[in-house]
């Protein structure tokens, strides 16, 4: 029989396109699937939309709960919470998936046992603006990310390469995620695809699947989206007066993820990861360039070397003034 498939989906005042994104679930090509919605407190029509929909389609699930309104990263582990499916995806409410993404999916997994190693695949996207026309056919080319660090956790720990509405994972990645989320600061873990692309690359596996699978939509109302890279981007930020501050607060951003996945998983993983991780962590409370340095040679990378140059450039350039910036109610 076909796995089960869970398809996860987090909604927040997504009136405009959340219609056409169901019905594109609801057309693949992969019939076993089930599909949990957890609306975020939306204060448009979008719960009444849900629940029109949901009413005529059993393969939907409302997940309710009184937690009110946490935030994407958050919202999506409560939908991983509730899932107790063979496999997981997990899906934005504006994008369109094409037909055959899950069964895609399923079919890389080479028959892997929902319950082995922890396991995410990934794929390419589509970018296209809000009338579904084609800006770039490969997001990864355009934001330039090195796939191949993608099943290196030590590269993990810098960028993350993974974009979470093309995750695919097992029900061991979901558990494990789960279980460290639940015993550590919520605060300190950037996203929820990060933290499981982190997961699944130092404990089990990662793989890329090279074909686009979703049109991933741009507009004005998304939480991320493609805003491009390379030297015009790089020249753009390196001449804006915040620059600086915006890479300090991502230095700090990354060396408390890196902290906290240390704290949570030090029993399990090889002894040069849990090196690595402090290495980053230890820039949390006095970055440095040399401390950076010492994380590039430990094998703590960003996916592009200007990238690395970008942080070296704001270490060199920070002033003493700048030294209580990591202080969170500062930011």
């Amino acid at each position: 029989m076909a796995p089960e498939v869970a398809i996860l989906m987090s909604t927040y005042n997504g009136e405009n396109y959340v219609e056409a994104q169901i019905s594109s679930l609801l057309n693949q090509t992969y019939k076993n699937i089930k599909i949990h919605i957890r609306d975020d407190q939306s204060s448009d029509a979008t719960p009444n939309l849900l629940t029109r929909i949901a009413s005529r389609e059993p393969r939907i699930r409302i997940v309710q709960d009184t937690l009110g309104n946490l935030g994407p990263s958050s919202s999506f582990f409560e939908l991983i919470r509730s899932s107790d499916s063979d496999f997981f995806m997990l899906c934005d409410q504006d994008d369109v998936w094409l037909e055959d993404k899950v069964e895609t999916s399923v079919r890389a997994t080479n028959t892997l046992h929902p319950k082995s190693k922890p396991y995410l695949s990934f794929t390419d996207l589509t970018v296209v603006d809000e009338h579904l026309s084609t800006i770039n056919a490969s997001f990864n080319k355009r934001q330039r990310l090195n796939i191949k660090h993608s099943v290196s956790f030590k590269k993990n720990l810098a960028q993350n390469i993974v974009t979470g509405c093309t995750v695919f994972g097992n029900k061991s990645l979901a558990e494990l995620a789960i279980e460290s989320y639940d015993k550590t600061d919520r605060s300190s873990i950037i996203m929820h695809d990060w933290w499981l692309a982190l997961i699944a690359s130092s404990l089990g596996e990662t793989k890329y699947i090279s074909q686009s699978s979703i049109l991933y939509r741009q507009h004005s109302s998304n939480c991320v989206g493609s805003t491009g890279s390379g030297v015009s981007k790089a020249l753009q930020l390196l001449t804006s007066g915040t620059f600086v501050n915006k890479t300090y607060s991502y230095i700090d951003a990354i060396a408390r993820q890196s902290e906290a996945f240390a704290n949570a998983f030090s029993k399990s993983q090889p002894t040069e990861n849990i090196i690595a991780a402090k290495k980053l962590a230890a820039l949390k409370s006095s970055p440095s360039m040399s401390k950076y340095i010492s994380c590039m040679r430990a094998g703590v990378q960003m996916s592009s070397f200007d990238r690395d140059l970008g942080i070296l450039f704001s270490l060199l350039f920070r002033e003493p003034k700048n030294k209580l910036f990591f202080r969170r109610d500062a930011e």
